[in-house]
């Protein structure tokens, strides 16, 4: 049994409870850990598939002459094209744009996924 103190300190009347409570917070971390770590994984493993299709559209398409170029291969060849020089004019034009842009996507993330601080520090004590 886990008894709140007054002050807000947190004493339990055995050991073993305590221990438990240990372990489970740490299992919590880890477990946390390890799966942020495989989101994580999965999206740069798909990040890169996106970059080698890409990369094989592109250079399919440059391979086969115009005249016999089926009409889909040369769309997608010339949106991805398209796509990538935006992106890359967009960061040429305005490089704190980017950096701005991915403070907001470590910040949503933040705010999405972490815990508020009360429940920190009700958690530890």
């Amino acid at each position: 049994m886990k008894l709140v103190i007054e002050d807000g300190n947190t004493k339990y009347t055995t050991f073993w409870e305590c221990m438990g409570d240990a372990w489970e917070d740490t299992w919590d971390d880890i477990s946390g850990f390890f799966g942020g770590l495989f989101k994580g994984l999965a999206g740069l493993v798909g990040g890169i598939l996106v970059l080698a299709k890409d990369g094989i559209v592109i250079a399919a398409s440059s391979q086969i002459p115009d005249p016999i170029e089926p009409d889909f291969l040369k769309k997608e060849a010339n949106t991805t094209i398209n796509k990538y020089a935006n992106a890359a004019a967009s960061a040429l034009d305005d490089p704190l744009g980017v950096l701005e842009s991915i403070g907001q996507s470590f910040s949503d993330t933040y705010e999405k996924r972490a815990l508020p601080t009360w429940q920190v520090l009700q958690r530890h004590h």
